[in-house]
Parts: C-alpha cells; sequence; structure tokens
C-alpha cells in the first residue's frame, strides 16, 4: 500500500454504499481518477465540504486490493468567485461536465490539466463567460482528438460529444443554445 499526493478539482461526487462517497478527480498526474472516500457522508465527517464538487483540493490516496481510497485531503480553493456567479457556475458546470465525459480514466493530460487552470483563472476575472468557456470546449476537443472544422457554435460542441460518448447531453444544457449563441 504506497501512499501517493497530488493536486486536482473534484469533477464529481456521488454515493457509493450509505456512507462512502466516490469521487471523480482530474490531476495533473493520473488524468480522470476515481476515488472512494469512506465514511465522507457520516455526519461526523470532517471531509464533507472539502469534497465538494467543483473544489480544488490536495489529496493523499492509496491503492489497495484494485481501489484507491482517499486518505488526507485539504482544501485549495473552493473557486467560490465561480459558484456565486450564477452565469460563471453555468459556464463551470458545462466545462468541467464536457471534460468529465470526454477525459478518459487514469490517462496523464498535463497539457489539458494547465488548460483547465487557466480557463478557471480566467474565467474569475473575465466578463466575457462565454467566450472564454467556448475557447476552453475547444481546447478540450482539440487535446483530445476530436475537434474538426465543422465546429463552430456551442451546439456544434454539444452534437460532438454527444457523438463521441453516446448520450444525450443538450438536453441538459438546451438553454445554453440562446445564452451562448
Amino acid at each position: 500500500m504506497e501512499k501517493q499526493s497530488w493536486e486536482g478539482i473534484v469533477l464529481r461526487k456521488g454515493r457509493s454504499r450509505e456512507r462512502d462517497q466516490l469521487l471523480v478527480i482530474f490531476n495533473k498526474e493520473r488524468g480522470k481518477q476515481f476515488v472512494l472516500a469512506k465514511g465522507a457522508n457520516s455526519i461526523t465527517s470532517r471531509r464533507v465540504g472539502i469534497i465538494d464538487t467543483f473544489n480544488v483540493i490536495r489529496f493523499d490516496v492509496v491503492e489497495h486490493a484494485g481501489y484507491t481510497y482517499l486518505r488526507n485531503v485539504d482544501l485549495v480553493s473552493r473557486l467560490q468567485v465561480l459558484k456565486d456567479n450564477s452565469g460563471k457556475r453555468t459556464a463551470l458546470l458545462l466545462a468541467m461536465d464536457v471534460l468529465n465525459r470526454l477525459l478518459p480514466v487514469e490517462e496523464p493530460e498535463t497539457q489539458l490539466y494547465e488548460d483547465m487552470q487557466q480557463y478557471l483563472r480566467t474565467l474569475a476575472v473575465s466578463p466575457h463567460t462565454q467566450q472564454v468557456t467556448y475557447h476552453f470546449l475547444v481546447t478540450i476537443l482539440t487535446t483530445l482528438g476530436y475537434y474538426h472544422d465543422d465546429i463552430v457554435t456551442f451546439d456544434d460542441i454539444l452534437r460532438t460529444v454527444e457523438e463521441i460518448t453516446q448520450r444525450d447531453i443538450r438536453k441538459t444544457w438546451k438553454f445554453l443554445d440562446a445564452t451562448y449563441a
């Protein structure tokens, strides 16, 4: 059982059993990674607020019997400036959803992780939420080898993601077509 430490962003979390959380974390060293946080749903857990979706965390894991378990976790950033603004929060939700759907598991994506960090910094200060998000989504598609010249609008991006993942996501993000046209 070798302990490993990284920094990453929680893309998604879900219940695993009654008191555990299954986290999807994107980090520079391992890419998209599934991590089990034992006891994170219990009332007395100190981890609950720290492992919230879209928080940037510094964490230690240990691998045992084919599973990766969260050991220690520290909060780096809650990205509160983005979460408090409804337009920026929507953009963040969309970008992280696309990232989660397209990233392969356990394959390092160092440049894409750095691009994501730059996107978060730019999104926090830019009044041009739509343009910043559009460019980051194009970066995701380009880096992962899915970009083609027919991608012009947000709807084109979502259609491309649907083709790749075989899942309908435009229903979830249908309001973006008017907002982000």
